[in-house]
């Protein structure tokens, strides 16, 4: 099944920023992805942790490797249940030959394109946007204990931005986890035109950029997205205390709500 979106050439970042090392992983690699590329992945390795860069290597690689050797036309849970379980015993497998990392984890941010339109998954704080012009048409999200205490109306979402403990996760692929963690936000999205935007990031980029100066810098119809991307590295590299990463990717031919949703409602 062929997917019938075109896009640009895709643009990534990927840097240590503050840190010694980065953490923060990305698929397709640095400059090898391309506008037949239709998996995009960006992964972010438990801040703090004993080889987090590895961590997040292996989360990546073994989350490609299922969806390669399984040829999914379209991620769904029942893969997504699969490819958690191979995730954690990747990290299992390491821990076991390397106990100084017992606490390995990473979190997941996954966009697949395709012929239906859009999956997107993840666990953890990297998030996968859907934006058109300056609105934010969909975002996941985080798997925080702000987020829980949102919810509860504990704190409010202002509060959350700054809140001291917002980095705390409620959820990550982590070896020797005794509870798995699930991709609780499975959404495909249908409504994709021209010029709308996809953009995967590690919770670093938001460390230095919020979203609403993404929204303008992205909305900006007079610059070219390789400036907009230039534009976000910068601010990152200035405010960001953490590695940042992300990929943006811009639609070239898209398809509005398609005929799937008029045979089947669950699409809608």
């Amino acid at each position: 099944m062929k997917a019938s979106i075109h896009i640009y050439p895709p643009l990534y970042i990927c840097a240590v920023g503050q840190r010694k090392q980065n953490e923060d992983y990305i698929y397709p690699l640095p400059q090898q992805a391309s506008i037949e590329d239709r998996l995009f992945i960006v992964a972010d390795g438990m801040g703090g942790t004993p080889k987090g860069e590895v961590a997040s290597r292996l989360v990546v690689e073994t989350f490609v490797r299922q969806y390669q050797t399984q040829k999914m036309p379209t991620i769904n849970q029942p893969f997504l249940s699969k490819s958690i379980q191979a995730m954690q015993s990747e990290l299992d497998d390491y821990i076991q030959l390397h106990p100084a990392s017992s606490n390995l984890g990473s979190t997941i941010a996954v966009l697949q394109l395709h012929a239906k339109g859009a999956s997107i998954a993840h666990i953890g704080d990297s998030r996968v946007y859907h934006i058109r012009g300056e609105k934010v048409l969909f975002k996941t999200k985080d798997h925080s204990l702000v987020n829980e205490l949102v919810d509860q109306q504990v704190i409010t979402e202002e509060e959350a931005v700054h809140h001291p403990k917002r980095h705390i996760l409620t959820q990550a692929i982590q070896g020797g986890a005794q509870q798995k963690p699930v991709f609780s936000q499975h959404h495909i999205k249908e409504n994709i035109l021209a010029g709308d935007y996809f953009f995967l990031c590690s919770d670093g980029i938001f460390g230095g950029l919020s979203e609403d100066d993404l929204l303008k810098l992205l909305s900006d119809a007079s610059k070219k997205d390789e400036y907009k991307m230039q534009q976000i590295k910068a601010i990152c590299q200035q405010h960001s205390s953490d590695n940042y990463s992300a990929y943006l990717i811009k639609i070239k031919r898209g398809m509005p709500t398609s005929i799937f949703s008029i045979f089947n409602p669950l699409l809608r």
